[in-house]
């Protein structure tokens, strides 16, 4: 009987592909040290990775472990059950910063010019590893220190506030970024306060149209006299728009009762908006609890919608 072992080291090699090769693209998945892999791909990869996430140790002070169970091999064994260590995250302070340095000095010669780069961190290393990034991508190219709100409030709270976020350090390499705003919903309490709705279950709200800074020149548009923040020829097109169930308006223009235009005239739907911009405190995503139907029991497993907004975004 051969004992069961756990291999601790695989050399930097090439496992799987996912792809059409006739397209000339192959996802990838290299196990080994991860420095011997860039190193590798230096020569195919530099300047044309448009997108790196890492989520690299946190330097956390834990053996991550995970329970591994065998059936028996006899009648009378149903099955053993052991702990396999997967990583060992302790480091010293100097170990730790060299290992970052060193793979994100790589790192920054495969990423494009308008690539950019996230960081996965906690409390632990965060200072620090800003400090290394500013140094290797500069400074000016900090776009974001982004708060992943991960978990609700648990029972570490003891001379202290409960540690419930990670924070992702977001880097470009050049002033000439890929950024695709992405939106969230808006908050129920707004839609209440802001917008009525109609008989058909549509929600709308009139836009103030006129010009904040009071530099327009002032003309007359359809009866109502007013500085209007955009040309005839743009309020126009709202009044020829076609019609909505808006009581009262003529086009995409809401009137008083006079049967003008009001100065808050123009007409917008809720349905029609992209939502709010995505703002550097994200609060909407979970973690992967250990039910989740995407979890692998992996204990430091990040959720899928946390990497699909990092995608979709750059």
């Amino acid at each position: 009987k051969r004992p069961f072992t756990s291999t601790h080291y695989f050399p930097a090699q090439l496992k799987e592909r996912y792809g059409d090769p006739v397209d000339g693209w192959m996802n990838r998945i290299y196990w080994g040290d991860n420095l011997q892999v860039m190193s590798h791909l230096l020569k195919e990869f530099r300047g044309k990775v448009d997108l790196v996430y890492i989520d690299p140790p946190f330097d956390s002070k834990a053996d991550y472990r995970k329970k591994i169970s065998l059936k028996g091999e006899s009648i009378e064994s149903d099955q053993t059950t052991f702990e396999e260590k997967q990583y060992t995250d302790i480091w010293s302070n100097d170990e730790y910063l060299q290992y970052m340095y060193e793979r994100l000095t790589i790192l920054k010669e495969l990423i494009s010019p308008n690539g950019s780069i996230y960081i996965h961190c906690d409390w632990r290393k965060s200072h620090l590893l800003r400090s290394i990034l500013d140094e290797i991508f500069g400074y000016a190219n900090l776009k974001n220190e982004i708060s992943w709100t991960r978990t609700g409030s648990h029972n570490d709270t003891e001379g202290r506030y409960g540690r419930v976020k990670d924070t992702i350090l977001f880097y470009s390499k050049s002033k000439q970024l890929t950024f695709n705003t992405q939106y969230i919903d808006y908050e129920q309490s707004y839609i209440d306060s802001e917008w009525n709705e109609l008989p058909s279950g549509r929600f709308w709200k009139s836009e103030n149209m006129l010009d904040p800074r009071g530099s327009m020149k002032e003309y007359d548009f359809h009866g109502t006299l007013a500085r209007w923040r955009t040309s005839p020829e743009k309020m126009e097109e709202l009044w020829n728009a076609p019609q909505t169930d808006v009581p009262n308006s003529h086009g995409r223009i809401k009137l008083g009762r006079n049967g003008f235009p009001i100065k808050r005239c123009r007409i917008m739907f809720l349905d029609e908006m992209p939502g709010v911009p995505l703002g550097d405190n994200w609060t909407d995503i979970s973690y992967v609890a250990g039910g989740a139907g995407e979890s692998h029991a992996y204990p430091t497993q990040k959720p899928e919608k946390l990497l699909e907004r990092i995608l979709l975004t750059s």
